[in-house]
């Protein structure tokens, strides 16, 4: 029933001629090149450029002669909830929207998505965010990725967030086949699940998903235990060559890459927890004596008033780096870096 009234809604609001539209549209005097008419509608109603609007229209495949198509698809949204901010935003980042028709294109992806026990105001938001899913496939695409994703997170909200949320849904069947990947190398289908659950595009839109995973076995870590998706996370959020820069930076200080390999193991976040202030200092020539195990582990205020605040040339700019790499690694990382210290005393 809700989603044959749906349908009439669609219906009735595209057809009807005297709708009081959202916006002040102006019209220029409609031509017989189509490409003309869509870059003057994108400048004259949502603010293109000539020139943002020309490439839009060529790029994106943008085709209507007359404002009757653009009309009906901004009548369509605006029924279904979305506001004239919301509406504008959407076209601006994907007008190829305008194209398209709505009660056979929109429609059915919308009761799709209503139909998994999300409200129509989360959908609303969520599409009015992240158009790009709309350009998919309902049959091809959509219904079978979401019923891949929905096998591991059992859960109809959490599946429509990360259907919505990752842009690498557009790299076709990357995520299936990574996944089949990941379940033919021993990932457990927990892990699996706490990766699409941490909306890990790195990991799923990588092309080299095999040797990476046999990286982090080949670091010790058991591909059921959890640790070994931190891991992988921790691998593909650093390159190799500032990872070699970290460790060097701890030889210096006297770790052994026996010592590194065993922090990582036991604290995989540790691969990014210990850049900032020390290394800063460490690079304007602060003296080796200096214990860096005593740095990463003494308490903030013992820190900032040894390894700071002391410094009056640099005291403003350290602080701020220390502040960033508080803000940006959490209490977690804070930690990992507190637990490393451990292994090279013990």
């Amino acid at each position: 029933m809700f989603n044959k009234l749906l349908y009439l809604k669609c219906v009735t609001s595209t057809a009807t001629s005297r709708y009081r539209f959202p916006f002040s549209l102006r019209f220029r005097t409609v031509t017989s090149n189509s490409r003309s008419f869509v870059i003057s509608y994108l400048v004259d109603n949502f603010g293109f450029s000539p020139e943002s609007a020309s490439e839009k229209s060529k790029s994106c495949k943008i085709s209507f002669q007359t404002p009757e198509k653009p009309e009906r698809v901004i009548r369509f949204f605006r029924n279904q909830g979305f506001s004239n901010i919301q509406i504008n935003y959407m076209v601006r980042k994907a007008p190829w929207l305008l194209s398209y028709d709505p009660c056979k294109t929109l429609l059915p992806k919308f009761e799709f998505f209503l139909s998994k026990d999300v409200s129509s105001s989360a959908i609303v938001d969520l599409i009015s965010k992240y158009p790009g899913v709309l350009r998919l496939s309902l049959e091809n695409y959509i219904v079978p990725t979401y019923k891949l994703i929905y096998k591991f997170l059992q859960s109809h909200v959490r599946t429509t967030r990360f259907m919505f949320h990752n842009t690498f849904i557009s790299f076709g069947n990357r995520l299936a086949h990574n996944i089949i990947l990941l379940l033919e190398n021993e990932v457990s289908e927990s892990n699996i699940a706490r990766l699409l659950g941490n909306h890990n595009t790195a990991v799923f839109a990588s092309t080299d998903i095999v040797k990476l995973v046999k990286e982090v076995k080949d670091l010790g870590f058991d591909p059921s235990k959890p640790n070994f998706v931190k891991a992988m996370m921790a691998i593909k959020k650093i390159s190799p060559s500032l990872w070699k820069e970290k460790v060097d930076t701890l030889k210096k200080w006297g770790w052994s890459d026996e010592a590194v390999s065993e922090a990582f193991r036991r604290h995989p976040y540790f691969r990014q927890s210990f850049q900032g202030p020390v290394q800063h200092l460490l690079a304007k020539g602060l003296k080796k004596s200096v214990n860096f195990v005593y740095a990463i582990s003494v308490s903030e205020k013992l820190f900032l008033a040894r390894f700071v605040t002391c410094f009056k040339e640099e005291s403003s700019q350290l602080l701020k780096l220390y502040q960033e790499k508080v803000s940006v690694q959490g209490k977690e990382e804070v930690g990992a870096a507190w637990s490393s210290s451990q292994i090279v005393n013990s």
